[in-house]
């Protein structure tokens, strides 16, 4: 009764607390549209950030994201990752050579004509493979191996030299022959003997380079 009374007496005053009523009312709406806001905001923040989420640049699989993707097949071994079913090795980290999203153990230069067994040829002509057809020194793929000695004046090597006395190459100047460059290839036939190896199609490979 006495608010009536005073809101009747007297009207400025009832005006001014309708407003102060009005803005206080205002206020609280932009405090609670504010707090959703940000509440809103924080949560999807929380989301976009959850690994599971994110956006993967490389490869996927099983919800996670790695950055290397490379077949190994059902006997290769996957030692920094997750190998699927399907014979792939999932990794964020690679030991050994990358090349274009994939990690492979050895890398080989086989220049621009020659092939690339079981592996992925650059353009500029090495092979990234996970196993070594050939000869493998030092995590290094070659093509061809040679005895030459332990003494460094025991022969020349145009490749990398083991302290076993091997030489480790990938070029053959001559003639290439199972795994081996010789100097020398002779026809012989296939009755006449050889002093060297001979092929199935009668060649006679000597001297090796």
């Amino acid at each position: 009764m006495l608010a009536s009374s005073l809101a009747v007496s007297d009207p400025p005053r009832a005006r001014q607390l309708g407003r102060t009523s009005i803005g206080l009312s205002l206020s609280g709406v932009l405090v609670t549209i504010l707090i959703v806001a940000v509440v809103l905001n924080v949560a999807r923040s929380t989301r976009d950030t959850t690994p599971d989420r994110l956006s993967c640049a490389h490869h996927t699989y099983i919800d996670h994201c790695y950055k290397y993707k490379t077949l190994v097949g059902s006997s290769g071994s996957c030692d920094v990752g997750v190998k699927s079913p399907s014979g792939y090795c999932y990794s964020n980290y690679c030991l050994h050579f990358t090349y274009r999203g994939s990690c492979y153990i050895h890398r080989q230069f086989v220049g621009i004509s020659d092939s690339c067994i079981n592996g992925v040829k650059s353009d500029d002509g090495y092979c990234y493979s996970t196993t070594c057809p050939n000869h493998q020194y030092k995590d290094l793929c070659y093509r061809y191996k040679k005895y030459i000695g332990r003494s460094m004046y025991s022969g020349a090597c145009n490749g990398k030299r083991s302290l076993e006395g091997y030489c480790y190459y990938n070029t053959c100047p001559y003639y290439s022959y199972h795994g081996s460059c010789y100097k020398y290839r002779d026809y012989v036939g296939p009755h006449r003997t050889c002093s060297g190896l001979k092929s199935s199609d009668g060649y006679c490979y000597y001297y090796i380079y």
